[in-house]
């Protein structure tokens, strides 16, 4: 780690993900029941939760949780999202000395599919991240909405997945501030981070991560040719083009399999640090990259990507 760290241009985020290998590989902390600790704490935090206009509402120490569910979901819930929180401590509070939104962020809960769908209108989504703002000013709250399925109360059947995805948007929102996320960029660490599982270790996770990825490609991005890198940086303004679902879904594949071809080489983790950087200067998403650094990796995502598909195949 410490020569990626020292590595000169290579700040916060290559540190961040070092870091992150190093804190994976000790024994992770199980995030459903089990130990009479995690017990302890569920029970705690629901001796905490409020019953008010229609919601059980929990406050944590970096949270604000309603739901619709219970009161032990919400506790357990409350406890997760702590655990997320500091697991991802490394990918985010690393990112900049300080978070440049205070207020604590807010999880919503629904009771059902038709819940969600009444309340955000979307009917197509299972999770969603909202930052609210008023006009072009200061965010006043950052929130993730999701729901659980019919008659379901029971938070170890709880989709994590949609909280890792959406949270990883709301995280990477509260520490860039104002500054426009680009949607390759949001979405290819979310889509890839949705698959962390945070009772395991970061071997683990890390080969889990990859697998899920190739087995997007090869679903998503089929037959399709290698994407000119040009063509992700484009994706600035909203990841569902106008050209149908295939195009949505091969638009979130193919951010998933750059961020992914990043991470994947401690060569190419320092590029990460630098697209963060120009990020939360305001750098137009099309000029992340240089016309060098786009030069020295085209062959190499080239022959990332169809690796993928055969890795996949061969699967």
């Amino acid at each position: 780690m410490s020569l990626v760290c020292r590595e000169r241009g290579v700040r916060l985020w290559a540190c961040a993900l070092a870091t992150l290998w190093i804190l994976g590989t000790a024994a992770a902390a199980e995030t459903r029941g089990g130990r009479e600790d995690e017990r302890a704490t569920v029970a705690r935090l629901e001796q905490g939760v409020k019953f008010k206009k229609g919601r059980f509402r929990l406050q944590t120490e970096h949270w604000r949780i309603e739901t619709e569910v219970s009161p032990r979901f919400t506790a357990e819930l409350g406890r997760f999202m702590e655990l997320f929180l500091d697991r991802f401590t490394v990918l985010t509070g690393l990112l900049s000395s300080r978070s440049r939104v205070s207020m604590r962020p807010i999880v919503v809960v629904f009771a059902s599919p038709a819940r969600y769908e009444k309340e955000t209108g979307l009917s197509d989504t299972r999770g969603l991240f909202r930052p609210r703002r008023v006009g072009t000013g200061a965010f006043t709250s950052l929130e993730i909405y999701t729901y659980v399925d019919d008659g379901s109360g029971d938070f170890a059947d709880f989709d994590l997945e949609v909280l890792q995805h959406e949270g990883t948007h709301l995280l990477l929102q509260k520490y860039l501030g104002l500054a426009e996320v680009p949607s390759w960029f949001t979405e290819g660490l979310a889509t890839r981070f949705e698959h962390w599982d945070l009772r395991l270790g970061a071997a683990e996770n890390e080969k889990s991560c990859h697998e899920a990825t190739a087995r997007r490609v090869l679903h998503g991005g089929r037959f399709r040719p290698v994407p000119p890198i040009e063509s992700l940086l484009a994706i600035d303004r909203g990841i569902r083009h106008d050209h149908g679902l295939l195009m949505t879904q091969f638009n979130y594949v193919a951010s998933a399999a750059f961020v992914d071809f990043l991470i994947a080489s401690d060569e190419r983790k320092p590029l990460l640090t630098q697209i963060f950087q120009r990020i939360s200067r305001g750098v137009d998403s099309r000029r992340l990259l240089t016309s060098e650094e786009l030069l020295a990796l085209g062959p190499a995502w080239k022959e990332y990507w169809y690796a993928l598909h055969k890795e996949a195949w061969d699967r």
